[in-house]
């Protein structure tokens, strides 16, 4: 994979940041196949049989099908291969299931979309009858993700999944098309090179104002000197939303913890765009993801899973890019090397 032409990997401590301005992406580079993720639902989602899959036969089109009858942890490894090099890749969220764990892949897929010049299709299903935890987090990915889409616009949105597979099948001939011409295509994205960040350090993820892990990160930055904002309140308001958004687009290093003590759904889908957001404008992204107590394929943990496969393998491409920690130690350890 190439990466991008003008690479400025300044050095802080001990961890370096990949953070260029021009993005230089070659799609001649990704396989040729269209990424069937998204939903996958119980006993078993059709919307790939019944949409995608015939036209793409129809068509002699190679696709990617993650749907199985029994998902492991193991199988983790192979989507994230297969997300990070498909030519063209489709996200469709509907509403038979609550969809975190395709929300949770969603901004990633936008930010591998970014880098690697890949072609990306997104349909997300609203439902009013869903627990306000689950229309939570599809609401917040969407204005998120539609707000990075209007001045990076390397995904597209339909309306409809029967318009997305009509994009995909689309997308992909003439995908193969510029392939069997030779043409060479390359795509260049610039990046904002005046962005100002305050010296502070921001705290998000798993919302606990009492939680040990917290009051021990919280002691480290007083002891150290460091300003940071925990953005957690027992009565959030919408003001307190708009507090959030600023310290998200200024703060000099963002950290976003997601531990085991809540199922943490909307924190996971916001991950993706969260470091999206902070490689646009030069911030130091950093995560810690451990596993919720339970069952592995939970639907959780097989986010959470998914969620830190996809971070390795954007780490192997781009090194430097996204910091996933070890422990929360180490997330500490991470921010304050990257406050002056």
């Amino acid at each position: 994979m190439d990466r991008a032409s003008k690479i400025e990997r300044p050095s802080f401590g001990k961890t370096e940041l990949f953070r260029p301005r021009e993005i230089e992406s070659d799609p001649s580079k990704l396989r040729p196949e269209v990424g069937l993720f998204g939903t996958c639902g119980s006993p078993k989602s059709t919307w790939r049989e019944d949409l995608f899959i015939p036209e793409l036969e129809k068509r002699n089109l190679p696709f990617f099908n993650p749907q199985v009858a029994e998902w492991t942890p193991e199988m983790a490894k192979r989507e994230a291969e297969h997300l990070a090099s498909d030519e063209v890749v489709v996200i469709p969220v509907s509403k038979e299931t609550y969809g975190y764990a395709s929300l949770a892949e969603g901004g990633w897929a936008i930010l591998g979309a970014l880098l690697r010049g890949q072609k990306l299709g997104i349909f997300i299903e609203e439902d009013e009858t869903m627990p306000e935890d689950a229309s939570r987090a599809r609401t917040l990915f969407k204005n998120l993700s539609q707000k990075i889409q209007r001045d990076y616009p390397v995904f597209q949105f339909e309306e409809t999944i029967n318009d997305l597979a009509l994009w995909a099948v689309l997308t992909a001939r003439e995908r193969t098309a510029i392939r069997k011409s030779k043409i060479k295509e390359t795509r260049k994205i610039a990046l904002p090179t005046d962005i100002e960040c305050q010296n502070m350090v921001s705290i998000f993820g798993t919302s606990s104002f009492s939680s040990e892990w917290k009051q021990q990160m919280k002691a480290a930055f007083d002891s150290a000197g460091i300003a940071y904002f925990d953005p957690y309140k027992e009565d959030w308001t919408k003001e307190d939303g708009e507090k959030e958004a600023v310290h998200k687009l200024k703060d000099k290093v963002i950290l976003q913890i997601i531990t085991g003590e809540t199922e943490s759904f909307g924190s996971l889908a916001e991950s993706g765009l969260l470091a999206l957001s902070a490689f646009i404008r030069g911030q130091a992204y950093g995560l810690y993801i451990e596993n919720y107590p339970g069952d592995p394929k939970s639907d959780t943990n097989r986010a959470r899973t998914l969620v830190r496969e996809h971070i390795k393998k954007l780490n192997e491409q781009f090194p430097g890019i996204v910091y996933l920690a070890d422990s929360i130690e180490d997330l500490t350890r991470f921010a304050k090397e990257h406050i002056k």
